[in-house]
């Protein structure tokens, strides 16, 4: 069984591959000239943020910094 210490570090691991992803897409959009192809990746980024949002809610709470 992991600890919460392991799982907070499996956590911001993965936080810092969803950024690196949002990032990515953010270069994308800058040099895509399809208006329709720029509108479906800035959803894309902004459902990366929402999960970047939550990952960062569930690392804080699990190193009780808020309570859940």
């Amino acid at each position: 069984m992991k600890s919460i210490a392991e799982i907070v570090d499996e956590y911001e691991c993965n936080l810092a591959l969803l950024r690196q992803r949002r990032d990515e897409v953010k270069a994308q959009i800058k040099s895509e000239r399809d208006l329709n192809l720029r509108i479906r990746l800035w959803h894309r980024v902004d459902m990366l943020e929402g999960m970047i949002d939550d990952g960062v809610h569930a690392v804080r709470t699990m190193r009780g910094d808020i309570r859940g």
